[in-house]
């Protein structure tokens, strides 16, 4: 059966009187763009709504420059400007 095939599942609840409910199950691939979706899709799960089938497939969001904004500690970031820029001229001489 192809991903993301609609699969039909019926039961019968207690006490429904003989009502069916039709469940359908498909299989989704998604991007996750912030960690509270990720939150969420665990509670989810935990309630029974979802299944996560692959938790090892987790690919980690590439990280921008702005990721990066304010790690570093001001003389850290002026000494390594600076050893940059050395290296740049140091680099533009050679050639």
């Amino acid at each position: 059966m192809p991903q993301g095939t609609p699969r039909a599942k019926s039961y019968v609840p207690s006490g429904c009187g003989g009502i069916f409910y039709i469940m359908f199950m498909t299989t989704a691939t998604i991007e996750i763009k912030k960690d509270i979706a990720l939150e969420l899709l665990q509670y989810l799960e935990n309630i029974d709504i979802l299944r996560v089938l692959d938790k090892n497939n987790v690919v980690e969001k590439k990280k921008t420059l702005g990721d990066f904004f304010g790690v570093l500690p001001e003389e850290t970031c002026e000494a390594l400007k600076e050893h940059t820029q050395k290296a740049r001229n140091e680099w533009n001489r050679v050639f």
